[in-house]
């Protein structure tokens, strides 16, 4: 026995009040279930049979038994009613739902510091929720153009179409991670003498900054003699640098403790380039995101 749409063209009471019966085996033990009175009860289930077109129930002397298109009916009235409550429960929980604002941040920035910041942006925004997406540079502002992501946190100066700020207490300088025995891994800081000789491991140009390109030319411009191994590397820098038999990778501190664990990293000292952190959201960005965006220039003491 199935029922076509018009056989489901009734309202959604009388399926309940005909499971109430089936489940009950009894009009009088429904009605009491339901709150309602027995002869109301009685018309409800006349009602929806006579729009069905079928029978239900055989009433006997000892209560009511499902007949063949009761029995049909069954499984398909619990499936509407848990239609219903579905349907409730996603109208409901997006009635104040607001729209994410998703936050773009590079792998070389301080994991604590990004961690206080999403806490910080939480604690004052407390309706807006948050997403991130992990992303180099030339990645996040593709993700932007494209409408991925609504915040960038990137590392190099924002291209003038886009609202712009240098978060002036999150810069942080270049320096070389060693291995703990190389014989410069007891020293907290590097001249760019130390680096005369060395094999160093650094980024391919598409997955860096301009201040890393920017800060190897000003290495090379001092006259030292460096040995540069160019590689594509995200989380794997340390087999990355094996592999290429370097004595050391360049980066920055954050990239060193999480990428190079147990290696010796110190920023070289006489290097005048470093990587600033830039915030970046388009100039129509909705109202919510700007707000996002003034609240981390505020918390990160940036400089327009």
């Amino acid at each position: 026995m199935t029922f076509g749409v018009a056989s489901v063209l009734m309202e959604l009471r009388h399926i309940r009040y005909f499971l109430a019966v089936s489940e009950e085996g009894s009009f009088g033990r429904a009605a009491q279930r339901l709150h309602i009175s027995q002869p109301a009860l009685s018309r409800q289930i006349v009602d929806l049979e006579r729009n069905l077109g079928q029978r239900l129930f055989d009433r006997t002397t000892k209560g009511v038994v499902l007949t063949p298109a009761g029995e049909a009916l069954i499984g398909h009235g619990r499936q509407l009613l848990r239609l219903e409550s579905a349907t409730r429960h996603i109208v409901a929980s997006t009635t104040h739902a607001e729209q994410p604002v998703v936050l773009g941040v590079p792998p070389t920035v301080s994991e604590q510091w990004f961690l206080d910041l999403i806490s910080a942006l939480q604690a004052a925004l407390p309706t807006v929720p948050f997403q991130v997406f992990e992303a180099y540079t030339v990645e996040q502002l593709r993700m932007l153009r494209e409408g991925q992501i609504d915040l960038m946190l990137i590392n190099q100066r924002p291209p003038g179409n886009l609202r712009r700020a240098a978060l002036s207490e999150s810069s942080h300088p270049f320096g070389i991670a060693v291995p703990p025995e190389h014989r410069l891994a007891k020293q907290n800081a590097f001249g760019l003498a130390d680096l005369a000789g060395l094999r160093i491991l650094a980024r391919m140009q598409d997955q860096v900054p301009a201040s890393h390109d920017l800060a190897i030319r000003e290495i090379e411009d001092s006259g030292v003699v460096v040995l540069w191994v160019f590689g594509r590397f995200a989380e794997h820098a340390r087999a990355c640098a094996v592999a290429a038999q370097a004595d050391a990778v360049f980066c920055g501190e954050a990239t060193a403790r999480r990428q190079l664990p147990g290696w010796h990293w110190g920023s070289i000292e006489e290097l005048r380039t470093g990587m600033t952190l830039w915030l970046g959201w388009s100039r129509e960005a909705r109202e919510k995101v700007s707000a996002a965006a003034h609240l981390v220039m505020r918390m990160t003491g940036s400089a327009t």
